[in-house]
């Protein structure tokens, strides 16, 4: 890796002639916060002779390869001053800031395509550009627009208050006093190789953003590619992230993760680095196409609704599984269904893919959800299997099979000694409570259901109610009873949402009454119970235990 490093004071950057962020490079993504501390360190810079300001690097054509949201800043920091001293008429100094900020004409900053239009637009009139934040083009600009607006709201009130010659020390401070570590490298690999470990105040490249700019700049070296072609990458790209969406459990890292365990293991951490190494120049292309259709699938596993129908319109149990799954949050699942889906509700093998579906809700509440096994054993099972299913001609039988060889697969006394202590979180409770309803009765939940604590989980008015229970025990036993056994699955159950809400903490006999009215056996069977206390919870929390066992035994759901 060949590479140099130089320090130097923002001035002498700035009068170099021109930078270049590479086109296919990230938005301006500066919050307010990242905004508002590039501020406290100009005030507090005024206290002290150096500032740090971070590392930027670039390469041998002066394309800044990461560093430009601080880069960005300085501009638009510099811009926000000399629209603030064109409202004083202070012609001297706004033309010092205008040779910084031009070269001839032309701004001396080239920002990516999200950017550019943007930002030459703000740069050569700046006090027009004043777009209301629901007009502009994307995120980014927003996030640029409402950047420059709050240095110069800042400047504003900084030059009214302390002056010109105040305000000209606060430039004088940035430029002269805040130093940055310029690594100049001989290509961008090395760049994306070198940053990837280093951690900046801002907002540092995740392994997405690395691997998008290793992907572009590879590209834009192929001899045999054009224009044209690249322009069609880009848009697959956003295609890619717009399927996948991020949200609490989910983000393109751990998609790329998924789709590269298909070839070979990798932990999310890794995915630029093994990425980099393993897909080839050559192979970029046709990775970017493979990516943008997995992700097509991924918006389905993401969205069920409507994508898992038979001729007539009604779904299949497969939405109702998956949308268990994403409930739960089990993504690592994702590999074996996306391979699943592709191998066989593609090919209209429906109920293979019924049926995998089941399997991989009912292996995730065993083994993760209830058995609590660690992120990394529970990955490396499910991400081998998913490969075997994606490269090799296996039935839903032989995934089976293999799940129940594979660590940490529970079953039987195992699983029971498990859920004696289990106390399971809303949505794991809502799931569990509703498969076990199903093999009582063919009541199916509905939207409005919710889980109820049969014993509430505020315990105040209840105390005197289960001292009376329990052989009119103390306050603070009764408070010891309460503590272990609310969380109990054995006292929860399924109610509707609006009786739900009414009862509270109503005691026993108000809620048993309403009880005996619900559609569910497993809340309508309590009613025929005298009292609530741990007795009654310790024989429903066995007779559920006894049930899972049978409901998450995945074997049961093999084919002859």
């Amino acid at each position: 890796m060949t590479y140099s490093v130089a320090t130097h004071a923002v001035r002498e950057m700035l009068n170099h002639n021109k930078y270049e962020v590479p086109r296919y490079q990230r938005g301006y993504a500066w919050t307010n916060k990242q905004v508002e501390d590039f501020w406290q360190d100009l005030q507090n810079a005024l206290k002290k002779d150096r500032h740090f300001f971070g590392t930027i690097y670039t390469d041998g054509d002066d394309k800044i390869l990461d560093g430009q949201q601080r880069t960005t800043t300085v501009f638009l920091f510099l811009l926000a001053a000399k629209d603030y001293l064109k409202t004083k008429d202070a012609k001297e100094l706004m033309n010092e800031l205008e040779k910084y900020l031009l070269n001839g004409t032309k701004p001396k900053l080239t920002l990516s395509k999200f950017n550019d239009e943007y930002f030459q637009k703000l740069v050569n009139d700046s006090p027009n550009v004043k777009k209301p934040p629901n007009e502009l083009e994307n995120d980014s600009n927003l996030s640029m627009y409402k950047a420059y607006h709050m240095l110069r709201q800042k400047i504003t009130r900084y030059g009214d208050k302390k002056g010109l010659d105040a305000l000209k020390k606060l430039v004088d401070k940035l430029l002269q006093d805040f130093q940055i570590i310029q690594v100049t490298v001989k290509n961008s690999s090395d760049a994306y190789s070198m940053f990837n470990l280093v951690n900046n105040r801002g907002i540092p490249l995740n392994q997405y953003d690395l691997i998008r700019s290793h992907i572009f700049a590879k590209l834009e070296q192929l001899e045999d590619i054009d224009e044209i072609q690249i322009e069609n990458v880009d848009k697959k790209w956003s295609q890619i992230a717009k399927n996948v969406r991020k949200t609490t459990n989910y983000s393109m890292d751990i998609f790329i993760q998924h789709i590269l365990s298909f070839e070979f293991d990798v932990s999310v951490k890794d995915i630029f680095k093994e990425l980099k190494d393993r897909v080839k120049s050559d192979k970029i292309l046709g990775w970017v196409d493979a990516a943008n259709e997995w992700s097509a699938i991924v918006k389905t596993l993401r969205s069920p609704s409507g994508n898992f129908c038979d001729h007539t319109g009604m779904s299949y149990d497969s939405e109702r599984h998956i949308k268990r799954i994403n409930k739960l949050g089990a993504v690592a699942v994702y590999p074996l269904l996306m391979a699943g889906l592709k191998k066989y509700w593609y090919e209209g093998d429906h109920t293979s893919f019924n049926r995998l579906a089941e399997v991989c809700l009912k292996y995730h509440l065993g083994a993760k959800t209830i058995g609590n096994a660690s992120v990394s054993e529970y990955q490396r099972g499910l991400f081998k299997i998913s490969r075997r299913c994606y490269k090799e001609d296996c039935s839903v039988n032989d995934i089976i099979d293999d799940l129940c060889e594979t660590p940490p697969y529970m079953s039987g006394n195992d699983l029971e000694a498990s859920l004696m202590v289990y106390r399971p979180r809303t949505s794991a409770a809502l799931i569990l409570l509703e498969l076990i309803e199903a093999k009582r009765s063919d009541t199916v939940s509905h939207n409005t259901v919710t889980v109820e604590h049969i014993m509430p989980k505020d315990s105040y008015k209840w105390l005197r109610y289960i001292c009376k229970i329990h052989d009119q025990c103390s306050e603070e036993y009764a408070k010891d009873i309460h503590q272990e056994y609310c969380s109990r699955l054995g006292n929860l159950t399924l109610l509707n949402k609006v009786p739900n809400s009414r009862l509270g903490n109503e005691s026993f006999s108000i809620k048993s009454r309403t009880y005996s009215r619900s559609n569910y056996k497993i809340t309508k069977e309590i009613a025929g119970e005298d009292q609530w206390g741990q007795d009654q919870i310790k024989r429903r929390q066995t007779k559920f235990i006894k049930d899972l066992v049978k409901i998450l035994d995945i074997k049961a759901l093999k084919t002859k």
